[in-house]
Protein backbone atom coordinates (compact mmCIF):
# COMPACT_ATOMS: atom_id res chain seq x y z
CA UNK A 1 0.00 0.00 0.00
CA UNK A 2 1.14 3.41 -0.74
CA UNK A 3 1.88 5.41 1.90
CA UNK A 4 -0.50 8.50 2.72
CA UNK A 5 0.58 12.01 2.22
CA UNK A 6 -1.09 14.94 3.83
CA UNK A 7 -0.69 18.76 3.30
CA UNK A 8 -1.26 21.44 4.78
CA UNK A 9 -1.89 25.27 3.78
CA UNK A 10 -1.64 27.11 6.80
CA UNK A 11 -2.35 31.34 6.84
CA UNK A 12 -0.04 33.56 9.58
CA UNK A 13 0.49 37.18 9.50
CA UNK A 14 4.24 38.01 9.38
CA UNK A 15 6.27 41.40 8.67
CA UNK A 16 9.69 42.42 7.73
CA UNK A 17 12.61 42.56 5.33
CA UNK A 18 12.60 40.22 2.32
CA UNK A 19 15.13 37.37 2.64
CA UNK A 20 17.38 35.57 0.36
CA UNK A 21 18.49 31.73 0.05
CA UNK A 22 17.48 28.78 0.18
CA UNK A 23 17.81 26.84 3.61
CA UNK A 24 17.57 22.58 4.38
CA UNK A 25 18.00 21.69 8.17
CA UNK A 26 19.09 18.24 9.01
CA UNK A 27 19.00 19.42 13.38
CA UNK A 28 17.20 16.45 14.74
CA UNK A 29 13.20 17.08 15.58
CA UNK A 30 11.76 16.59 19.31
CA UNK A 31 9.54 13.45 20.06
CA UNK A 32 6.69 14.57 21.76
CA UNK A 33 5.41 11.98 24.35
CA UNK A 34 2.15 9.55 24.14
CA UNK A 35 2.82 8.90 20.58
CA UNK A 36 5.50 6.77 20.48
CA UNK A 37 4.49 4.28 22.03
CA UNK A 38 5.61 1.70 20.66
CA UNK A 39 7.41 3.87 18.31
CA UNK A 40 8.37 1.02 16.08
CA UNK A 41 4.32 1.33 15.16
CA UNK A 42 4.01 5.02 15.69
CA UNK A 43 6.48 8.09 16.11
CA UNK A 44 5.76 12.33 16.51
CA UNK A 45 7.29 15.08 17.06
CA UNK A 46 7.89 18.16 16.30
CA UNK A 47 10.45 20.61 14.08
CA UNK A 48 10.98 24.27 13.00
CA UNK A 49 13.34 25.70 10.37
CA UNK A 50 13.48 29.34 8.81
CA UNK A 51 11.88 29.94 4.98
CA UNK A 52 13.98 32.23 2.91
CA UNK A 53 13.85 32.39 -0.72
CA UNK A 54 14.80 33.02 -4.27
CA UNK A 55 12.66 32.69 -6.06
CA UNK A 56 10.45 29.76 -3.77
CA UNK A 57 10.77 31.03 -0.30
CA UNK A 58 10.66 27.90 1.21
CA UNK A 59 12.87 25.37 3.86
CA UNK A 60 13.20 21.83 4.84
CA UNK A 61 13.81 19.51 8.11
CA UNK A 62 14.99 16.06 7.32
CA UNK A 63 12.92 13.55 10.17
CA UNK A 64 15.15 10.47 10.84
CA UNK A 65 12.52 7.23 12.64
CA UNK A 66 14.09 5.88 15.62
CA UNK A 67 13.63 3.12 15.31
CA UNK A 68 13.33 2.61 11.86
CA UNK A 69 9.96 1.81 10.65
CA UNK A 70 9.51 -2.20 9.25
CA UNK A 71 7.91 -1.13 6.21
CA UNK A 72 7.08 2.51 4.49
CA UNK A 73 4.63 4.61 6.77
CA UNK A 74 0.93 4.53 5.48
CA UNK A 75 -0.07 7.67 6.75
CA UNK A 76 2.08 10.89 7.38
CA UNK A 77 1.15 14.62 8.56
CA UNK A 78 2.38 17.56 9.20
CA UNK A 79 0.85 21.41 10.87
CA UNK A 80 1.87 24.32 11.64
CA UNK A 81 2.13 25.56 15.28
CA UNK A 82 3.69 28.64 15.52
CA UNK A 83 6.85 30.95 14.96
CA UNK A 84 9.86 31.80 16.85
CA UNK A 85 10.80 34.64 18.39
CA UNK A 86 7.16 35.51 18.13
CA UNK A 87 4.47 36.25 15.21
CA UNK A 88 4.13 40.10 14.55
CA UNK A 89 1.20 41.73 12.01
CA UNK A 90 2.86 43.58 9.24
CA UNK A 91 2.83 47.62 10.48
CA UNK A 92 1.59 49.35 7.15
CA UNK A 93 -0.98 48.02 4.39
CA UNK A 94 -0.24 47.43 0.94
CA UNK A 95 -2.45 48.51 -2.06
CA UNK A 96 -4.99 45.10 -3.13
CA UNK A 97 -7.30 46.15 -5.36
CA UNK A 98 -8.51 49.44 -7.15
CA UNK A 99 -11.64 50.79 -9.03
CA UNK A 100 -11.34 53.30 -12.01
CA UNK A 101 -14.56 55.35 -12.22
CA UNK A 102 -13.49 57.38 -15.19
CA UNK A 103 -10.13 58.16 -17.06
CA UNK A 104 -10.15 60.56 -20.08
CA UNK A 105 -9.06 63.99 -21.20
CA UNK A 106 -11.32 65.61 -18.29
CA UNK A 107 -15.00 65.37 -18.21
CA UNK A 108 -17.49 68.42 -17.49
CA UNK A 109 -19.51 68.34 -14.84
CA UNK A 110 -21.95 71.79 -15.61
CA UNK A 111 -23.72 73.62 -12.65
CA UNK A 112 -22.53 71.11 -9.58
CA UNK A 113 -25.48 71.32 -6.76
CA UNK A 114 -25.45 72.26 -3.22
CA UNK A 115 -27.07 68.91 -2.07
CA UNK A 116 -25.40 65.42 -2.49
CA UNK A 117 -25.79 64.20 -5.79
CA UNK A 118 -24.27 61.40 -7.85
CA UNK A 119 -21.42 62.71 -10.42
CA UNK A 120 -22.14 64.49 -13.04
CA UNK A 121 -25.95 63.92 -12.46
CA UNK A 122 -26.22 60.86 -13.55
CA UNK A 123 -25.54 56.44 -12.66
CA UNK A 124 -22.88 56.02 -15.90
CA UNK A 125 -20.06 55.48 -13.01
CA UNK A 126 -20.81 53.09 -10.76
CA UNK A 127 -19.44 50.19 -10.62
CA UNK A 128 -19.34 46.67 -8.56
CA UNK A 129 -16.14 45.60 -6.56
CA UNK A 130 -15.23 42.64 -4.54
CA UNK A 131 -12.88 43.44 -1.25
CA UNK A 132 -11.36 41.14 0.73
CA UNK A 133 -11.55 40.52 4.40
CA UNK A 134 -8.01 42.22 4.93
CA UNK A 135 -9.21 45.11 2.87
CA UNK A 136 -9.77 47.86 5.84
CA UNK A 137 -8.84 50.92 4.46
CA UNK A 138 -9.03 53.03 0.99
CA UNK A 139 -7.50 55.92 -1.17
CA UNK A 140 -9.22 57.89 -3.29
CA UNK A 141 -8.10 60.44 -5.67
CA UNK A 142 -8.76 62.47 -8.71
CA UNK A 143 -7.54 64.69 -11.18
CA UNK A 144 -9.51 68.26 -10.67
CA UNK A 145 -8.53 69.85 -13.94
CA UNK A 146 -10.95 73.05 -13.23
CA UNK A 147 -12.17 73.02 -9.70
CA UNK A 148 -15.58 74.78 -8.06
CA UNK A 149 -16.18 77.86 -6.99
CA UNK A 150 -17.01 76.99 -3.72
CA UNK A 151 -14.22 76.14 -0.95
CA UNK A 152 -16.04 73.50 0.39
CA UNK A 153 -17.34 71.52 -2.58
CA UNK A 154 -16.21 67.71 -2.28
CA UNK A 155 -16.70 64.35 -3.61
CA UNK A 156 -17.43 61.70 -1.56
CA UNK A 157 -17.20 57.84 -2.42
CA UNK A 158 -20.45 55.69 -1.18
CA UNK A 159 -21.11 52.25 -1.37
CA UNK A 160 -24.58 50.01 -1.79
CA UNK A 161 -24.85 46.02 -0.69
CA UNK A 162 -28.90 46.31 -2.07
CA UNK A 163 -28.09 46.70 -6.12
CA UNK A 164 -28.25 50.35 -5.32
CA UNK A 165 -31.76 50.80 -3.30
CA UNK A 166 -29.62 51.71 -0.17
CA UNK A 167 -25.77 54.31 -0.44
CA UNK A 168 -23.61 54.15 2.39
CA UNK A 169 -20.73 56.00 3.02
CA UNK A 170 -17.64 54.58 2.70
CA UNK A 171 -15.42 56.04 5.12
CA UNK A 172 -15.74 54.48 8.14
CA UNK A 173 -15.60 57.89 9.62
CA UNK A 174 -17.51 60.94 8.64
CA UNK A 175 -16.22 62.57 5.66
CA UNK A 176 -12.67 61.31 6.12
CA UNK A 177 -12.40 60.36 2.05
CA UNK A 178 -14.11 63.43 0.74
CA UNK A 179 -12.08 64.82 -1.53
CA UNK A 180 -11.94 68.62 -1.97
CA UNK A 181 -12.60 70.08 -5.33
CA UNK A 182 -12.93 73.75 -4.55
CA UNK A 183 -10.70 76.31 -7.25
CA UNK A 184 -8.44 77.25 -4.36
CA UNK A 185 -7.14 73.73 -5.00
CA UNK A 186 -7.65 72.44 -7.98
CA UNK A 187 -5.09 72.91 -10.76
CA UNK A 188 -2.15 74.21 -8.45
CA UNK A 189 -0.22 71.07 -7.76
CA UNK A 190 0.45 68.49 -10.62
CA UNK A 191 -0.98 65.21 -10.63
CA UNK A 192 -4.06 63.77 -8.85
CA UNK A 193 -5.81 65.28 -5.33
CA UNK A 194 -5.72 61.76 -3.30
CA UNK A 195 -6.98 61.82 0.62
CA UNK A 196 -6.06 58.36 2.63
CA UNK A 197 -5.11 55.86 3.28
CA UNK A 198 -8.21 56.13 5.84
CA UNK A 199 -10.56 53.18 7.53
CA UNK A 200 -13.48 52.32 5.44
CA UNK A 201 -17.47 50.68 6.86
CA UNK A 202 -17.17 47.57 8.54
CA UNK A 203 -19.70 46.59 6.39
CA UNK A 204 -17.81 47.19 2.32
CA UNK A 205 -15.17 44.49 3.99
CA UNK A 206 -15.49 41.57 3.20
CA UNK A 207 -18.35 41.58 0.50
CA UNK A 208 -19.35 42.05 -3.02
CA UNK A 209 -20.26 45.92 -3.55
CA UNK A 210 -21.67 48.06 -5.59
CA UNK A 211 -19.55 51.93 -5.85
CA UNK A 212 -20.21 55.16 -6.76
CA UNK A 213 -18.83 59.26 -6.47
CA UNK A 214 -21.22 61.89 -4.96
CA UNK A 215 -20.51 65.23 -4.71
CA UNK A 216 -21.53 67.97 -2.16
CA UNK A 217 -21.06 71.78 -1.54
CA UNK A 218 -21.55 72.57 -5.48
CA UNK A 219 -21.93 76.64 -5.89
CA UNK A 220 -25.11 75.35 -8.55
CA UNK A 221 -25.69 77.29 -11.58
CA UNK A 222 -22.45 78.30 -13.80
CA UNK A 223 -20.30 75.99 -11.33
CA UNK A 224 -18.88 73.92 -14.10
CA UNK A 225 -15.66 71.64 -12.83
CA UNK A 226 -13.55 69.71 -14.66
CA UNK A 227 -13.25 65.85 -13.30
CA UNK A 228 -10.68 62.91 -14.57
CA UNK A 229 -9.10 59.65 -13.92
CA UNK A 230 -11.15 59.33 -10.65
CA UNK A 231 -9.90 56.01 -8.76
CA UNK A 232 -10.58 54.53 -5.71
CA UNK A 233 -7.47 52.08 -3.93
CA UNK A 234 -8.02 49.40 -1.55
CA UNK A 235 -5.73 48.76 0.73
CA UNK A 236 -4.94 46.23 3.93
CA UNK A 237 -2.59 44.24 5.87
CA UNK A 238 -2.04 40.68 3.75
CA UNK A 239 -1.76 37.35 5.73
CA UNK A 240 1.21 34.92 5.14
CA UNK A 241 -0.25 31.76 3.28
CA UNK A 242 2.35 28.51 4.20
CA UNK A 243 2.49 25.24 2.22
CA UNK A 244 3.62 22.33 4.69
CA UNK A 245 3.99 19.07 2.68
CA UNK A 246 6.09 16.09 3.15
CA UNK A 247 8.05 13.39 0.83
CA UNK A 248 8.01 14.71 -2.77
CA UNK A 249 4.72 15.71 -3.56
CA UNK A 250 4.34 18.34 -6.35
CA UNK A 251 1.30 20.67 -5.32
CA UNK A 252 -0.17 23.75 -7.59
CA UNK A 253 2.20 24.35 -10.71
CA UNK A 254 4.94 22.51 -9.20
CA UNK A 255 5.32 24.15 -6.13
CA UNK A 256 5.77 22.41 -3.25
CA UNK A 257 7.91 19.18 -2.28
CA UNK A 258 8.53 18.32 -5.72
CA UNK A 259 12.66 17.21 -6.19
CA UNK A 260 12.95 16.50 -2.31
CA UNK A 261 13.18 12.45 -1.49
CA UNK A 262 9.35 10.20 -0.82
CA UNK A 263 9.10 8.82 3.10
CA UNK A 264 11.18 6.18 3.47
CA UNK A 265 11.58 3.67 6.44
CA UNK A 266 14.05 5.40 7.88
CA UNK A 267 13.57 9.12 7.05
CA UNK A 268 10.93 11.76 5.95
CA UNK A 269 11.65 15.30 4.51
CA UNK A 270 9.33 18.12 5.85
CA UNK A 271 9.11 21.41 3.82
CA UNK A 272 7.55 24.83 4.22
CA UNK A 273 7.07 27.15 1.71
CA UNK A 274 5.68 30.52 1.90
CA UNK A 275 2.75 30.92 -0.62
CA UNK A 276 2.62 35.20 -0.08
CA UNK A 277 3.30 37.49 -0.10
CA UNK A 278 7.18 38.32 -0.22
CA UNK A 279 7.32 39.65 2.87
CA UNK A 280 9.16 38.01 5.86
CA UNK A 281 10.00 39.00 9.24
CA UNK A 282 13.61 38.72 9.50
CA UNK A 283 15.25 35.50 11.56
CA UNK A 284 11.62 33.98 12.06
CA UNK A 285 11.37 30.53 12.42
CA UNK A 286 8.18 28.41 11.55
CA UNK A 287 7.22 25.38 13.95
CA UNK A 288 5.45 22.29 13.38
CA UNK A 289 4.21 19.12 14.36
CA UNK A 290 4.48 15.69 12.80
CA UNK A 291 2.70 12.03 13.66
CA UNK A 292 3.69 8.85 11.49
CA UNK A 293 2.44 5.75 11.13
CA UNK A 294 2.54 2.52 9.36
Amino acid sequence: MKPFTVILLVVIILSGDFMAGIVSSHAPTVAIAGCNNPASLEQCGSGSCQPTASPVISCSVTVTFSPAFISIPKFASAEYTGCNPSCHTETSPSPQGSVIFQSDNGEIWPNMPLAKTEIYGNTNHESIFFTTLSSNTAVFSANCLVGSASATAVLRPEYSLDGGSTWIELAQNTGSLDLNIGNSICGFVPGPEIVGPVGISSGAIGATIQLRIVGLNGNGVGDNITLNNIQLTFEGIIGQMYLICIGGLIFNNNIGCDGDAPISKTQMIVRITRMAPQISGSGTSVSFNWIVSE
